[in-house]
């Protein structure tokens, strides 16, 4: 890890994100959502919000995965972020 991403983990008390890269929760709201008005695809209850931190390096990646719900995504600084989408 590049010196100035290992300022970022230790300044904001990043952890290792199961996906990949490492994150921090800075947000989670008290309301939350029924797993039953939420269909398939969940496993359980929801918060109606939550915000993280989350950074990657060099040539990390984020594992592939299902995004079931929506995220909003803001850049603060590095390199240019790839998304790809698959759909069927």
């Amino acid at each position: 890890m590049n010196p100035e991403a290992q300022q970022w983990v230790d300044r904001l008390g990043l952890q290792p994100h199961p996906e990949g890269g490492f994150y921090k929760e800075t947000y989670r709201s008290t309301l939350s959502v029924p797993n039953s008005v939420l269909g398939e695809g969940f496993g359980g209850e929801r918060a109606v919000s939550t915000g993280i931190y989350y950074l990657l390096c060099g040539e990390d990646f984020s594992a592939l995965h299902r995004i079931a719900s929506d995220e909003m995504w803001h850049f603060y600084a590095g390199s240019p972020l790839m998304v790809a989408g698959l759909h069927p």
